[in-house]
């Protein structure tokens, strides 16, 4: 019968001159039928934590197709590959692709699996689950304010596997004021653009998705203690324990880093983006402001930085900056590897040298880099006066999610380029 209304709705539409989507709306076929993918879907990864959910909108115009991710305030389009039941989303620049068939004669639910590159022979596999949302009438599952205060403000974090401090930030999404919406702050970076529910237990949830990160943070709160759960997919999992500190702070990212002044930035030799040796003698940093990046394509805390150095790249460059990126990557085969740091090159419309430096595991790239005493994050950001000298590392980089601490971070690297270019 399904057929036949089909069939009668396209000739009609050939007599009348009315498109196949008009006519369904008005006879009542539904678009779940006619386009199964149109529409907002919550995407849940499976992790050894429990369900990590994120939203995903498909929508299309014409012939064009258009996904977005969506966690908290960041929405991220994604590359898509859409063929009747099937739809494949494509993140080439972090090695990493989500692939979803749906199940069921209503098409209301997807399953998958998530596959991300994380090494020479690691690919890390998640299965998925997809329910497409349907809207539901405010205060529905919404927790109560007594649940929901108790979460919001400023948070200092202990991980039970690190020695410094972390910072928790959360606040109440301002559309709904039912969502828990937020950043982690830690010496090495942010964790970026979390949001997520205060069950009506009184367990916070929260999670991000951005085809790098897959996190799902966990907690309970009594008599203002907290203690938490932290995964990263299915390889990494660590407990933590907090407490509300409205004055707490992470240790200075500009003081961390020991600078050997026995080796000179000059005697170092790279890969270029060719495949060639590339020294860094060669590139003439001599009467420039240098900045050097230690970055890795694979880092989501290096695309926000990258976003911050393309703009002083193009603000100062005419006035002597100079900024050259060096990738550590995580498989260590130099033509796979060179792949991703083009991509890399071009999602950021990069002007400025980017040179393949060698593996992302900190103990060798502290090795490749000897001007450090050694890595301790990607990014990590060297600036260099015009007579060749370390003048300051900011180690880490706490990126756009993180509101206040970004802009005053960029500002004060800014000001630092400024001054440096000024002597």
């Amino acid at each position: 019968m399904k057929r036949m209304i089909t069939y009668l709705c396209s000739a009609s539409a050939a007599v009348f001159g009315l498109s196949l989507t008009t006519l369904a709306f008005a006879t009542g076929i539904d678009d779940k039928h006619s386009e199964p993918w149109q529409g907002v879907w919550t995407v849940e990864l499976q992790t050894p934590g429990g369900g990590l959910p994120f939203e995903l909108r498909c929508s299309r115009k014409e012939n064009n197709w258009t996904t977005t991710i969506h966690n908290a305030d960041e929405t991220i389009e994604v590359a898509n590959r859409i063929a009747g039941s099937s739809l494949v989303l494509s993140m080439p620049h972090y090695d990493s692709k989500l692939s979803l068939e749906l199940d069921g004669e209503d098409n209301d639910r997807a399953v998958g699996v998530w596959k991300k590159t994380r090494g020479a022979d690691a690919v890390a596999e998640l299965a998925c689950l997809a329910v497409r949302m349907n809207p539901k009438p405010s205060g529905i599952d919404a927790p109560n304010k007594q649940q929901l205060e108790p979460w919001l403000g400023r948070f200092a974090i202990q991980f039970a596997d690190s020695e410094d401090l972390a910072v928790g930030i959360l606040k109440a999404s301002d559309a709904s004021n039912t969502e828990v919406r937020g950043t982690i702050l830690t010496t090495t970076g942010d964790y970026r653009y979390l949001a997520g529910k205060v069950t009506d237990s009184g367990k916070l949830r929260l999670s991000c998705f951005d085809g790098a990160h897959a996190f799902l943070i966990t907690a309970t709160m009594s008599e203002g203690t907290i203690n938490g759960d932290f995964w990263s997919g299915d390889w990494y999992h660590t407990t933590w324990r907090g407490s509300r500190a409205p004055d707490v702070k992470l240790a200075d990212g500009f003081a961390q880093a020991v600078v050997n002044e026995d080796i000179r930035l000059s005697d170092l030799e790279f890969i270029d983006l060719d495949g060639n040796p590339a020294p860094m003698a060669a590139a003439k940093l001599r009467g420039k402001v240098t900045i050097v990046e230690l970055f890795g394509s694979w880092c989501p805390n290096c695309h926000d930085a990258a976003v911050f150095l393309g703009e002083l790249d193009r603000r100062y460059a005419a006035q002597g900056l100079k900024v050259v990126g060096l990738g550590f990557e995580l498989t260590g085969r130099q033509e796979r590897d060179l792949v991703q740091l083009k991509r890399y090159v071009k999602r950021f419309d990069i002007d400025y040298p980017v040179l393949l430096a060698g593996l992302a595991d900190k103990s060798k790239a502290s090795q490749a880099f000897p001007v450090l005493d050694r890595v301790r994050s990607y990014p990590t950001l060297i600036i260099v006066d015009q007579a060749g000298k370390v003048r300051t590392v900011y180690s880490g980089f706490s990126g756009p999610a993180t509101g206040e601490e970004h802009t005053r971070l960029c500002q004060r690297l800014e000001g630092i380029v400024r001054g440096l270019l000024a002597e």
